[in-house]
């Protein structure tokens, strides 16, 4: 007891504030301003995979959600199971601004096809405007080979499992009939 007077004297002579008047000041002191938060890619309304496959779509949009909140799992995916060089994906989502679901396909196609991840991310660059189906068949993808896309859904399942994410839900208004009609338009 007498060292916590000795305490309290001190603390009084030197003039220092007490543990009351620091808690105070802490409290009414303003928040420091916080930087806004980047986006990791372009809003959900403005981006489309355009893969031609309306399942692969959905999956690859909620790769962004993942990739957003779970940024290191993303590109450790990526470099573990599509043998992806971490500099380039990270480069991709942290500087260049791509969207995840754009960097997972990129590599995804690659790995399909036997070619490195930075082929596809340079053929998306030339031609995006047309999108990852017309990417996919530069490649070889398509009606070259039919079992690419049960290939490439379930390069997509396995991930998921890795992520412990259940995947994505059809949105409203989306049914099996209107991803049957997608595919039924592509061929």
């Amino acid at each position: 007891m007498k060292t916590f007077a000795a305490i309290a004297v001190f603390v009084l002579a030197a003039g220092l504030p007490s543990p009351d008047a620091y808690a105070q000041a802490k409290a009414s002191a303003p928040a420091a301003p916080q930087p806004a938060p980047q986006p990791a890619q372009r809003p959900a309304a403005e981006w489309e995979a355009r893969t031609g496959d309306a399942w692969v779509d959905r999956q690859l949009a909620d790769i962004n959600q993942y990739a957003a909140r779970y940024r290191g799992a993303f590109l450790d995916e990526l470099v573990r199971y599509h043998a992806a060089p971490r500099e380039l994906v990270t480069e991709l989502v942290m500087k260049r601004g791509w969207a995840p679901g754009d960097v997972y396909y990129a590599c995804a196609v690659a790995q399909l096809v036997g070619k490195p991840c930075r082929a596809a991310v340079e053929a998306w660059q030339q031609g995006q405007a047309d999108g990852w189906r017309a990417v996919a068949k530069q490649f070889g993808l398509g009606a070259q080979q039919p079992d690419a896309s049960a290939r490439m859904r379930q390069n997509i399942r396995d991930s998921f499992v890795r992520w412990g994410r259940p995947l994505a839900k059809p949105e409203a208004g989306k049914t099996a009939a209107k991803d049957k009609a997608a595919k039924d338009k592509r061929r």
